[in-house]
């Protein structure tokens, strides 16, 4: 199993970096499954398996587990994985986006779309129609304490093509639906990407369960659609190293068998797994502030944004220099679009800046917007290109 991300590692690498497989990624995947309800999506479907493979079924389970890296699944799942295997499960290894960011990854699984056709192209995004630089995830100005404050821009719809296949599934007579936490049901951007499905919420992971589990007892044809976010807050307040992740992910894992165990019982379902990004640990010493760096914001025309671990940056040419001399990888925008990091085209280039920032190592890039950003330590991190972050597991049960 180990020798299967490797390889995939291996075939997408770049240098130290691992760049997204549009062969074998997780929108990949999101195509073959909307596709094979014939629902017409921009992104091709998944190498391993042409469309007929989901079209078995009349009802699939989509799972998105934020922050199961690939390795980290191994590494950390041994008696639960090998439990799902010997039940039937298959595991193979898939690519993320870039940036290795929840905000990316999730809206191009629910469009099936890809990041450079969709927009949203990280956690802060510079957005020049709204004249300032945006948080994805809660759809406010970066330095702003407020969730939803763009919730009222007659612009909102324009920022991004988030357009869903979910409408187009519903005619085809399957009820869709988001299971999602509930502190994030209210927010835009979960209301975008989820466009066309019915939401429901839960608190704990027993409700999340319970949620499915309710509607492989109703006698429907559907898609699910669940987002379980616990193993990122492990991953970022303790480390993905650590005892919080290595127990919520056994409570996962025990989950999901539950859950594959009854949709094997019911019959016609196909439970998918799949994570938006894996991760890496980080310490004090790997951050970089680059508030305190004069010699580089006196050459910034704007702040950075995107990621701490994929910075866009818009300034002079000779910051690409000084980013090199800190020993950080730097691709200009031009570069980017080439190497299709973001997909086949990038229907917003000005979201790139002039050149992105990467680190080969463990170092993240801190420009605080505000005083809160500085009070909580980061034990682990995502959003960069180390396989580690890319690499991110594709579990079958059928």
């Amino acid at each position: 199993m180990l020798n299967k991300g490797e390889l995939l590692a291996e075939k997408s690498s770049w240098h130290s970096l691992v760049l997204p497989n549009w062969e074998k990624s997780i929108v990949n995947l999101a195509a073959s499954i909307y596709s094979s309800f014939g629902a017409k999506v921009e992104a091709e479907p998944l190498k391993y398996m042409n469309n007929s493979f989901f079209a078995d079924y009349s009802r699939i389970i989509l799972l998105i587990i934020d922050a199961l890296g690939y390795y980290q699944l191994i590494n950390y799942g041994k008696k639960e994985l090998k439990n799902l295997l010997e039940m039937g499960g298959e595991l193979f290894p898939l690519t993320s986006v870039a940036p290795t960011s929840t905000a990316t990854a999730l809206s191009s699984v629910f469009s099936a779309r890809y990041p450079g056709e969709h927009g949203v192209l990280g956690y802060r995004l510079w957005i020049k129609r709204a004249g300032s630089i945006i948080r994805t995830l809660d759809m406010s100005p970066a330095s702003a304490d407020c969730l939803n404050l763009l919730a009222s821009s007659p612009y909102l719809p324009k920022y991004f093509r988030l357009t869903t296949p979910f409408s187009q599934l519903a005619i085809k007579g399957l009820k869709v639906y988001s299971i999602l936490p509930s502190h994030v049901t209210s927010h835009i951007f979960s209301k975008l990407t989820c466009k066309g499905a019915k939401t429901l919420s839960y608190y704990t992971i027993g409700g999340f369960a319970e949620n499915i589990i309710q509607k492989l007892k109703k006698d429907e044809d559907f898609v699910i659609l669940g987002y379980i976010d616990v193993l990122d807050k492990d991953l970022h307040v303790f480390s993905p190293d650590s005892l919080a992740y290595k127990m919520d992910l056994e409570m996962i894992l025990k989950t999901l068998k539950n859950i594959a165990d009854l949709a094997k019982k019911v019959g016609d379902t196909i439970l998918v797994v799949i994570a938006d990004h894996g991760g890496i640990k980080v310490s004090a010493q790997n951050v970089v502030r680059l508030d305190k760096m004069r010699r580089i914001v006196r050459r910034l025309k704007i702040p950075p944004w995107g990621e701490s671990r994929f910075a866009y940056i818009k300034g002079e040419s000779s910051l690409k220099e000084e980013f090199n001399k800190l020993g950080f990888r730097v691709l200009t925008a031009d570069t980017a679009r080439k190497m299709k990091i973001f997909g086949p085209t990038l229907r917003y280039p000005e979201r790139i800046g002039d050149f992105i920032v990467i680190p080969e190592d463990s170092r993240c890039i801190i420009y605080p917007y505000r005083t809160k950003e500085l009070d909580f330590e980061l034990k682990g991190h995502h959003g960069g290109l180390l396989k580690e972050e890319v690499i991110v597991p594709l579990i079958l049960f059928s």
